[in-house]
């Protein structure tokens, strides 16, 4: 699996895992971020959409200064540099449910989708472009999607998928 990053000066990062059967997938947070979509409108467009969502886990090398890594330490939890690898759960959705949580976008929104569905599949079909939104700092990265059944629920906390709690 490959790990990318792509930031927009106005939307923040975009974090995407593509599989070796070149599906694309697309960080959760990040997409509920650029969308504007709180915790309970992110609920309902999951439980109303085919899409999928999928929890990959990262092996996260320790950081070295000035590189822009996968997940920040702040991201993590982390509050001083950390000296050893780390194993983080995170949820991603694939293209379908991306599509789903473009729905009834303000005119900021609908610029934000041409970044997004034409920019970002530009570049990642460009192998001399893509190199350098490749992720750094990812060791290793893999599927969970079989081990067990996503447990996905609204709380009045937020939205909670799996063990991460998501709310924008």
């Amino acid at each position: 699996m490959n790990c990318y990053v792509f930031e927009h000066p106005q939307y923040g990062k975009l974090r995407i895992v593509e599989r070796r059967d070149g599906e694309l997938y697309y960080y959760l947070e990040d997409v509920m971020r650029i969308f504007s979509k709180n915790g309970a409108k992110t609920f309902g467009i999951i439980a109303n959409s085919e899409g999928e969502v999928v929890t990959f886990g990262f092996v996260l090398v320790p950081p070295k200064k000035g590189e822009t890594y996968f997940f920040t330490e702040r991201e993590l939890g982390f509050v001083r540099k950390r000296q050893k690898n780390f194993r983080a759960d995170k949820t991603f959705i694939d293209e379908q449910l991306l599509h789903d949580m473009q729905g009834e976008l303000d005119p900021e929104g609908l610029l934000a989708k041409k970044w997004v569905n034409i920019y970002v599949p530009r570049v990642l079909a460009s192998e001399a472009f893509v190199i350098g939104h490749e992720a750094k700092g990812v060791q290793e990265c893999c599927e969970y999607g079989l081990l067990s059944p996503m447990d996905i629920r609204y709380t009045k906390y937020g939205l909670y998928i799996n063990t991460e709690y998501l709310e924008i």
